[in-house]
């Protein structure tokens, strides 16, 4: 059985990394606006599925523009429409800067 024949009509994987590594962090499943994880049952084998995708994602688009994972890393989430059969992924680089202004000109 589909995902989408049970009623989802968005799907919201959320994944984060810092340090030396990176997760999807959940996935969530809507109908509509409501929010419907806890009322459906998804099989195993289906999540993976969905997060090897996220992963296949991730490597293809984040990676190319940063580091999810390494350092501070980032964060974000892909949503996917079941209706459409289109996603859109967000992308948030968390990055320290650090600056030094050392032996400046005082003007007395």
């Amino acid at each position: 059985m589909k995902i989408k024949d049970k009623g989802v009509s968005r799907i919201n994987i959320n994944f984060s990394g810092s340090g030396d590594s990176g997760d999807v962090d959940d996935i969530e499943y809507y109908q509509g606006d409501e929010e419907i994880s806890s009322a459906i049952q998804i099989k195993e084998s289906d999540e993976n599925v969905l997060r090897d995708f996220a992963y296949d994602i991730i490597s293809s688009k984040v990676d190319t523009v940063g580091d999810w994972v390494n350092n501070e890393g980032g964060f974000g989430n892909i949503e996917i429409n079941t209706e459409t059969n289109h996603y859109d992924l967000n992308y948030s680089q968390r990055t320290t800067e650090d600056f030094d202004w050392s032996d400046a000109q005082l003007f007395i």
